[in-house]
């Protein structure tokens, strides 16, 4: 870095006289070398007026850094994490989240004055804090600050799939013409034609900048409005301006003593570096898109495998800046040679998320969303519609045969998501990382209410600003810099060791499965399946709890080793070693994520059964004692969930897990570890048979007393579902069984008028037998009742010559009725 170099000061409250290390490209707030009283009698100012703007349609890296006039390596440092920006500067930090995303940002740059130190009355002689030269802290000083405001307007329009290129094109050229004729003393015409009208209010606007406005402005034509009053934004005497450049002045030309920015990092490096990161986010914004596609919204197998790519690239994108910014100073500083770099690049290019391995894989992920998308469009052209669930559409008694067209390689597995995994696995090697996890604060703005509806949030959002009191004196601290002390003495304390980016997002990874688990959790038990259901709400709360248990047991381990760890009274491995043991427990994700899977499934398909028994007349009852009570109700038939009370595996596990005792959920009464759910196709298939009968039970009703019910109840000889009897004065309830559908009516004799038919024995379960014949041409079937242990009946009274049909039907309980086969026969002439 050249004598009287400068940066950018991207909103960081520079001071003159204030300390920098070049290093880190971080201030050192809070020491100064020179007494207040000297800096002010050494202060030279003079008006640097300017006003500026530009228009641009990229949102490269390049591109961004060009507009806010960021030199190389602040920028490399801003990759590397260093850096803080706030104001006009967090532009930097809005990127694009899709390439469907079109984005025009207007910069507006103005300066007001320039302040400078006179080095000639500063010299090394009246240093009073020579301390600064021995610490290794700083590596220049501030000795001038050139004041002024930025702001930017991002104006973004989503373009959907179906929109015509050129008519896009055509709108957001439109805007662009709008933009580029304002004029540079800020002249404005907000007059816009119908053309121009129809493209910009397609625009949203977000502003980024360094002036406080009164509200933040949220399309097109709002923007231009505050455009034209930022010049007054800045006060009378612009003393609202924030220092826009700083200029700085090394401390090894006041003293030897000091530290000073040995290296430059070269620009190739700093280029090869920035396309690096610049392929990770088009990587991610390119699997956002995809992810916006049919084929991914339709179907999860291949959503969640486009969803991994785009949290591996993110995981990985965040190791990469962790790296990068502890490389930077030691490389500056000489501590360490540029080849460590070239070897941090090197090993991204062995890496499996180097531009060539994303770029074809998103190349190929793309071309296959094409072709479901293609084929999802033909099927939905001819009538077919989607579904996730089949297990559902099962249990609809008015399907009858289910054609499915299956995608059935979506789930194959995928080598470059493996290598991915496998690569971001955690490693032995330590890594550092500044962050710490945000704690939950409460507001501290004192309403005279909180807001519990929309409207009354944007009533107190307009007030916030008249909350900070008029000099605002109720504002509170948001961002403290802190300074070690062992940089004031070697005999204080100080942190020993960062816990690496990966150990923290496989933290944060964990407590969010729980978090996650808890959501899935709540809105099954507002569904009508745990609603209706005390067992199998009891089953998901069991869940909820369990997990909520467990996440206070893990937080409370790690919030003790963390402070070891960062202390260096225990090693790194402590945290794995706790996380290892999470991922050997039953609270892993896997676990949680099958166990939610099944649960969903089972209340889609309870829920499902729900809908068509309550069409059909019944209701749900908990307590059928008081409907047993009621002298007005004949029988009782209550269709019943017999296996909610199903023991779970899982949930003994993590009692097991959360009890003070070692172990447990291994004895002999433990239900089998295999079976994920009561819901098995076998129980599906009878549940739907129980579901029909008792529809049609429904239907044969001829009684008004008869009342028709759902419950549940544990019944473990009929596990899934059954359908009870209470019948009229009876102290016992009895699963009702349907007669056996009867063997076919045997022809002993035909004549012209007559015919005899031996019928066959009926089953226990038949109340009453009967024959019914009719004309193969009629339709109204005649029935001839048997007396009881009567075998042969003769048909009479038929027309000679005719072909009829005969069956037997067998009536159950409730007038249940099956039918046996037809037969036929033709009398003679």
């Amino acid at each position: 870095m050249s004598l009287n170099s400068s940066v950018s000061a991207l909103g960081r409250p520079f001071q003159l006289g204030m300390l920098y290390d070049c290093r880190k490209d971080a201030l050192i707030p809070g020491i100064t070398l020179w007494d207040p009283e000297k800096l002010q009698q050494s202060l030279r100012t003079r008006p640097q007026i300017n006003t500026d703007f530009k228009v641009t349609a990229s949102d490269s890296i390049e591109d961004k850094s060009s507009l806010l006039n960021i030199d190389g390596s602040l920028k490399l440092s801003l990759l590397g994490g260093l850096v803080s920006v706030t104001g006009a500067a967090k532009y930097l930090n809005d990127t694009k989240k899709s390439f469907r995303q079109q984005r025009l940002t207007l910069h507006y740059h103005s300066t007001c004055r320039f302040e400078e130190l006179t080095m000639s009355h500063l010299a090394p002689e009246n240093i009073i804090h020579q301390l600064v030269f021995d610490n290794d802290t700083a590596t220049h000083v501030v000795t001038a600050v050139l004041y002024g405001a930025d702001a930017c307007f991002v104006f973004d329009r989503e373009v959907s799939s179906d929109e015509n290129k050129n008519t896009v094109e055509g709108e957001v050229n439109a805007a662009l013409d709008k933009l580029k004729f304002i004029s540079v003393d800020v002249k404005i015409s907000l007059k816009m034609n119908d053309a121009q009208k129809n493209a910009v209010q397609k625009f949203t606007c977000t502003f980024y900048g360094d002036f406080q406005l009164l509200s933040n402005p949220t399309n097109f034509e709002d923007a231009l409005k505050v455009f034209t009053d930022l010049p007054k934004l800045l006060g009378e005497k612009k003393e609202l301006a924030v220092p826009l450049r700083v200029w700085l002045y090394p401390l090894d030309k006041l003293h030897s003593r000091a530290s000073k920015l040995q290296k430059d990092i070269s620009m190739d490096l700093m280029l090869e570096t920035e396309s690096v990161i610049e392929s990770l986010y088009t990587a991610e914004m390119k699997c956002s898109d995809l992810l916006e596609d049919s084929p991914a919204v339709a179907f999860a197998a291949f959503h969640d495998k486009i969803l991994q790519m785009k949290q591996n690239c993110y995981k990985y994108k965040l190791r990469l800046v962790k790296k990068l910014g502890s490389l930077l100073p030691n490389i500056r500083g000489d501590v360490m040679k540029e080849t460590a770099l070239n070897e941090l690049l090197q090993e991204h290019e062995e890496s499996p998320f180097r531009r060539s391995e994303l770029a074809e894989w998103l190349k190929e992920r793309e071309r296959e969303s094409e072709i479901i998308k293609s084929v999802l469009r033909q099927l939905k052209d001819y009538g077919a519609q989607i579904v996730d669930n089949i297990d559902v559409i099962l249990m609809d008694l008015e399907v009858g045969n289910l054609v499915s067209y299956t995608f059935i390689s979506l789930n194959c597995s995928d080598v470059l998501l493996l290598h991915q995994t496998s690569y971001l696995s955690p490693s032995v090697e330590g890594e550092t990382d500044e962050k710490i996890p945000d704690s939950k604060q409460k507001s501290w703005l004192t309403l005279p209410s909180n807001p519990t509806n929309f409207e009354d949030a944007l009533k107190v959002f307009t007030d916030l600003p008249k909350l900070l009191g008029e000099k605002k004196e109720l504002a509170v601290p948001l961002r403290v810099w802190l300074y070690p002390l062992d940089k004031l003495h070697s005999r204080a304390s100080k942190l020993q060791k960062d816990i690496s980016m990966d150990l923290i997002l496989e933290t944060e990874s964990v407590v969010e499965s729980l978090n996650t688990a808890e959501m899935r959790c709540r809105d099954l038990l507002k569904d009508s399946p745990a609603s209706s259901f005390t067992a199998f709400h009891d089953t998901i709360l069991q869940m909820k709890q369990n997990c909520y248990k467990y996440k206070l047991k893990l937080t409370k381990r790690l919030g003790s080793l963390l402070p070891n760890i960062r202390g260096d009274v225990m090693k790194e491995t402590a945290l794995n070693e706790l996380l290892q043991e999470h991922e050997e427990s039953p609270f892993r994700r896997s676990e949680l994520a099958e166990w939610l899977k099944e649960r969903e499934r089972e209340s889609e398909i309870i829920k499902s059964v729900l809908r068509q028994l309550k069409n059909a007349g019944a209701q749900v009852e908990v307590n059928i004692d008081l409907i047993l009570m009621d002298l007005e109700v004949g029988n009782l038939v209550c269709f019943m969930f017999t296996s909610l009370n199903w023991s779970d595996m899982l949930l003994l596990q993590q009692k097991a897990c959360l009890s003070p005792s070692a172990k447990g959920g291994n004895d002999e009464s433990s239900p089998d570890r295999k079976q994920k759910s009561w819901l098995s196709p076998e129980i599906q298939k009878t549940m739907r048979s129980n579901l029909k009968m008792f529809k049609n039970l429904i239907d044969l009703n001829d009684s008004t007393s008869n009342m028709f019910i759902v419950s549940s109840r544990e019944m473990k000889n009929n596990p899934g579902s059954c359908i009870l009897l209470y019948e009229r004065e009876c102290d016992e309830a009895v699963c009702f069984i349907p007669p056996s559908p009867p063997a076919c009516p045997v022809i002993e004799e035909v004549k012209e008028n007559t015919v005899v038919v031996k019928v066959p024995p009926s089953c226990p379960d038949t109340v009453e037998i009967k024959l019914l014949y009719k004309p193969k041409q009629d339709s109204v079937w005649t029935s001839e009742p048997l007396m009881k242990d009567q075998d042969v009946v003769t048909l009479t009274d038929l027309r000679s010559g005719t072909e009829y049909e005969i069956k037997c039907a067998a009536l159950g309980k409730l007038n249940y009725t099956t039918d046996s086969d037809v037969i036929e026969v033709t009398t003679e002439v």
